[in-house]
């Protein structure tokens, strides 16, 4: 398959599991919640286990640790965002990724874009801006104001700048170590980080029980959409540059904007589908 094709197929799991992450996120701590989540998703992580190889270098194991450190931060970012505002409002706001993304690969991959694929880009960011207009089209600095005075959007800006760095490391990774033996180890790494915060910041695995008593279902079930959506973006990451893979890979936002928008009865929601459709069609331009 081509490699838009697996990364198509994250996109559609992961906004799935972030539609069912929300609905979580309802009842818990954004701790909670994400230490729960890094857990449960060790079920099906086992599955790869026979293709693991545990005999790389130390500084890859020392590197990985980091990289699932700074997603650790940028999971969250992006958790608390969600929990506290509109699916509709803050998941179309991770297209605007890409423009991190391609500064950063041109630095530290060298990667560099047709001019197809920049334009692509830029209709995505634009998008992301009449997402944010609020249902006036004219107020062109509407969306600026928002974005400078509203504390969840700094937050999904936060996320989504060390979600940018994480995929750097993913890319790196992926082109020295088996997708297979990347994806467990950072798995692991990122379980124990959360649980280490959760005992130090709050009551470590008795708040686990509590979440799985709560939502466990739930959260299990978006875990393993999120396991779904992390092998075929590794695949993805193995067939082309990072660049092109996760602005594609945010098409997740058109199922959680639409499905979500939806489902939690969110406000304005013509204009975030029409928003992105705009993402959907910059989106094109960087496949095509």
């Amino acid at each position: 398959m081509e490699w838009y094709i697996y990364a198509l197929i994250s996109a559609v799991a992961m906004g799935l599991s972030t539609i069912l992450c929300k609905k979580a996120l309802f009842d818990m701590h954004v701790m909670e919640f994400r230490t729960t989540f890094k857990t449960l998703q060790l079920i099906p992580l086992m599955i790869i286990l026979p293709f693991v190889n545990f005999d790389i270098l130390a500084w890859q194991y020392l590197y990985i640790f980091l990289i699932a450190f700074i997603a650790v931060v940028a999971g969250l970012f992006w958790a608390k965002a969600v929990k506290h505002s509109e699916i509709s409002s803050v998941s179309p706001l991770q297209n605007i990724s890409p423009f991190f993304l391609v500064i950063m690969s041109f630095i530290f991959l060298k990667e560099v874009l047709t001019m197809q694929q920049v334009i692509g880009i830029a209709i995505m960011i634009i998008g992301t801006y009449v997402l944010e207009v609020d249902h006036k089209i004219s107020d062109l600095k509407g969306p600026i104001i928002k974005i400078i005075k509203t504390k969840t959007i700094h937050f999904v800006f936060i996320g989504l700048v060390l979600y940018s760095l994480t995929a750097i490391g993913d890319k790196y990774m992926v082109s020295n170590i088996s997708r297979f033996t990347y994806m467990f180890l950072i798995w692991m790494f990122m379980a124990i980080i959360y649980n280490l915060f959760s005992l130090i910041f709050h009551k470590g695995f008795k708040d686990v029980i509590y979440c799985i008593k709560t939502s466990g279902g739930i959260i299990f079930i978006a875990g393993i959409l999120s396991f779904i959506s992390a092998l075929a973006y590794f695949q993805a990451l193995t067939m082309t540059m990072v660049s092109l893979v996760i602005p594609v890979k945010r098409l997740s936002t058109l199922f959680t904007t639409i499905i979500g928008g939806e489902l939690f009865h969110d406000h304005g929601l013509k204009i975030k589908i029409f928003a992105c459709v705009i993402i959907i069609l910059g989106s094109l331009l960087v496949i095509l």
